[in-house]
Formats: C-alpha cells, structure tokens, sequence
C-alpha cells in the first residue's frame, strides 16, 4: 500500500512537469522504481506522463533473456547481410537494412568495400533489443501489464 502511494505521488509529480533524471543509474528514485517481476529477469518503470492534454501512464520493461535472443538474431542476421553484400548476391528485401547498418562502396578496378555501420548498430542495440514500452491511460501496475501482454501472446 505505502509502494502504491509512493507511485502515486511520483506519478503525480511527473504530471506537472516535475521530471527525475531518469538516465542517471546513480539516481535512488530510478533504483527504488525498478521492479523485478516474477523470477524472471524482467524489469519494470511506471512513470506517469501528460499527452494531449491526457494524464497517461508509460510503461517500460527491459527483459534481459529476451534481450539476449534477440541481439543474437540482429548479429546473425548482420553477419548474413556482410556475406551477401560482400559477394554481391543482395536480396531485394534486405536492401533498407544494408542502407541503415552498412557502408558500402564499390571501386571500378578493385572489389567492393563493406564497412559496418557502428554507430546505427550500437543505437540499435541500446534503444531497441530487449525493451518494450505500454503507454496506457490507467495505472494497472506493472504487473498487470505484462501479464495481459502475456495473455495475448505479444512479450
């Protein structure tokens, strides 16, 4: 009961404009917000937000096994991507991923050079693998979130 009316306040706050540094690890407010769910390593923030007008709640959860799955499947799928741009057999459909996280230049006497495009990869990495966000307009907790994502099939 006190950890819901912590939220609450917290929540409130936010509303008015009364934003915490979110992105400062150190930060206690940010520490004593993530929740653990279940024995799984899922990790949870509600941070309660104004959006048109709307008093809104965000959900954010990072999943550290799904993480792990889905960053092996963004590296095999660059590696395969290098192997067909470097022996010039390209699919059609990979064409907007080698445009996003590759550098390629083709010489008229020497062969083609294929760079990887760090920085697009990295970004990618932090801000997309492992994370799902739920903005909802009623404050069902994070737990209740994620066990209606799971119900209907979508985390």
């Amino acid at each position: 009961m006190l950890e819901m009316k912590q939220r609450e306040r917290l929540s409130m706050t936010e509303c008015k404009g009364d934003y915490i540094k979110w992105n400062e690890l150190s930060n206690q407010n940010l520490v004593d917000s993530l929740m653990m769910l279940g024995e799984d390593d899922l990790y949870a923030v509600t941070k309660g937000i104004k959006w048109k007008g709307h008093r809104c709640y965000l959900h954010t959860y990072y999943d550290s096994l799904k993480a792990e799955l889905e960053n092996k499947k963004f590296t095999h799928r660059l590696l395969q991507c290098y192997d067909e741009l470097t022996s010039h057999n390209e699919r059609q459909e990979n064409q907007v991923f080698y445009d996003k996280y590759f550098f390629v230049r083709d010489f008229p006497k020497r062969e083609r050079k294929v760079q990887y495009n760090e920085e697009a990869i990295r970004r990618h990495k932090q801000n997309h693998i492992g994370w799902l966000v739920i903005i909802s307009n009623k404050d069902e907790g994070c737990h209740r979130s994620v066990a209606l994502i799971s119900a209907k099939g979508c985390g």
